[in-house]
């Protein structure tokens, strides 16, 4: 019995310059993407941002934490970005049936964006370091009776970093991390972070 032979090698290598045809459009795609060829004439963005998490503890003992951040922020160069922002955030914790403790948070910050790459790329990591006012308020129970409100007001130092990704000329998919130090104290930082994701509108 013959073994069998390609009977169409025209066709085959059709198929491998095909291939390579595709992959290479992509990686051009990635660095030229035609929907930003505008980019150097951006005036700047708004953006919504938002997270949400919860832990359970186990026996009804659980906590629960919503951030919302609203920016806007105005080019200085193509790649570099003054933006104003605001950010709401309530946590909630339930250790039943002895204790519950809600933090409100409120943050209006200043901060200088670098974007790391050049503004035609579609896909632009980016750090970020500024100034806030951090203010919080919290409230609670102990055995169903309420505990004396505090609250503070404190100068805060703000680092953070993200990565956008435009899906169209003026919209951009957004994933960041930011970081708070109250009263300038570095060892704040690891109690102070989160990160959140939303949308950018680019004009």
């Amino acid at each position: 019995m013959q073994g069998c032979t390609d009977k169409n090698p025209l066709g085959r290598g059709r198929n491998k310059l095909a291939i390579t045809w595709f992959f290479a459009t992509v990686l051009v795609g990635l660095f030229s993407d035609p929907f930003l060829t505008d980019a150097f004439a951006r005036n700047g963005q708004f953006s919504f941002m938002a997270s949400y998490s919860k832990s359970n503890y186990g026996n009804n003992s659980y906590s629960t934490q919503r951030r919302y951040t609203f920016a806007g922020a105005m080019n200085l160069t193509p790649v570099t970005e003054i933006e104003l922002s605001f950010t709401s955030s309530k946590a909630f914790i339930n250790y039943d049936p002895y204790q519950t403790t809600t933090t409100n948070d409120a943050i209006l910050g200043l901060s200088l964006i670098q974007v790391i790459v050049p503004p035609t790329w579609p896909i632009q990591p980016y750090v970020k370091v500024g100034a806030a006012q951090y203010n919080r308020k919290q409230t609670g129970t102990i055995n169903g009776v309420p505990t004396a409100p505090t609250s503070t007001k404190s100068p805060s130092a703000i680092f953070g970093g993200g990565i956008r990704a435009f899906f169209a000329r003026s919209f951009s998919l957004k994933l960041e991390i930011t970081t708070y130090l109250p009263d300038m104290e570095v060892d704040q930082a690891k109690n102070n972070y989160a990160a959140q994701a939303g949308l950018g509108w680019h004009f």
